[in-house]
């Protein structure tokens, strides 16, 4: 669990990096892994309290997510990005 931890934080932090990691698409996967993690999804419930309690999600997931939204209509790519992400 603690190995997982330290992916979420990754994943957390390079979601919002526009500096880091250009690739929208790359970015969007991320987000998907995250999403597996969330309570929504009903396929892994012992892992819902990593995410829903990571220090490092709490500060930083909602910003993240606006920042790859904005960039992603920013950039004009979300007819080419959205259709990679496979979000219900």
């Amino acid at each position: 669990a603690e190995a997982l931890g330290k992916i979420v934080s990754l994943f957390v932090v390079l979601v919002g990096a526009n500096d880091r990691v250009r690739n929208p698409h790359l970015r969007a996967k991320m987000v998907e892994v995250l999403y597996m993690l969330s309570p929504a999804n009903s396929h892994l419930p012992q892992y819902h309290s990593l995410l829903l309690g990571h220090a490092v999600s709490n500060s930083r997931l909602v910003r993240g997510l606006l920042s790859l939204y904005v960039h992603i209509e920013y950039t004009g790519r979300h007819a080419q990005v959205l259709p990679f992400c496979s979000l219900p």
